[in-house]
């Protein structure tokens, strides 16, 4: 029996998986992009609850006004305004976005400095918030009315209407607009990686058709030059 030379055999799933592997590649890519975005997102929805609870300890703060805090009480209000503005500061330092990126910034500047002083509330160099509570304890010792009235007005500007803090994480701010375009990239990110999926189906079947279709011709060819074969030898 002659040896079936012709008749060879195509790995079809090898060829077509080596061929299909640019077009996963462009899936893939846009897979890493759709999740980049996504982490994004989500890390929006962790920054507009962080400054809700800042926003809440400036009004801790500012609730003196209407509800006299004991002064123990104010000392916590004005340490937890510290804690929440680093933490703050700590979410948007990296972000892509400049308004956000500059927001403690912007807050910093609502905040009179020479008000904030008189309570014992500072910033750094790096611009962390500080509070000297033994600066608070002088204050408080030596002229408990000009504390109050300070402590009473220091986050007026802060918790305004047009504040950076306000117009920020209000419903429509500038938190959700960023959110809004972001959910929107995904949207389109989407719809490319179906559109991708889709050509790398066709051009899958495709390629299997073609490659078993050639299979099948050498097989055929292979039958046709071994029954050559045969006959030449009788």
């Amino acid at each position: 029996m002659a040896v079936n030379s012709m008749g060879s055999s195509l790995n079809v799933d090898s060829i077509v998986t080596s061929l299909m592997k640019p077009y996963q590649a462009k899936v893939s890519a846009v897979n890493k992009e759709i999740s980049t975005v996504q982490s994004t997102i989500s890390n929006l929805g962790k920054l507009k609850s962080g400054l809700s609870e800042l926003k809440d300890s400036l009004q801790k703060v500012e609730n003196n006004q209407t509800t006299p805090l004991s002064v123990d009480d104010l000392k916590s209000a004005l340490k937890g305004f510290v804690k929440e503005y680093n933490e703050s500061k700590a979410l948007t330092k990296d972000s892509n976005d400049m308004n956000l990126k500059r927001f403690t910034e912007k807050l910093r500047r609502e905040i009179d400095p020479t008000v904030a002083a008189n309570i014992g509330l500072s910033f750094d160099k790096v611009g962390l918030a500080q509070f000297d509570e033994n600066k608070f304890n002088t204050a408080n010792t030596t002229d408990s009315v000009a504390l109050t009235n300070a402590v009473n007005s220091v986050f007026d500007t802060a918790l305004g209407n047009g504040s950076a803090i306000n117009s920020t994480i209000r419903n429509g701010g500038s938190l959700d607009y960023s959110k809004d375009l972001l959910s929107n990239k995904v949207n389109s990110l989407t719809k490319k990686k179906e559109g991708l999926e889709s050509k790398m189906s066709f051009y899958e079947d495709n390629y299997r058709k073609q490659f078993t279709t050639l299979q099948n011709m050498l097989n055929q060819l292979g039958a046709n030059e071994g029954f050559i074969t045969n006959f030449n030898q009788k």
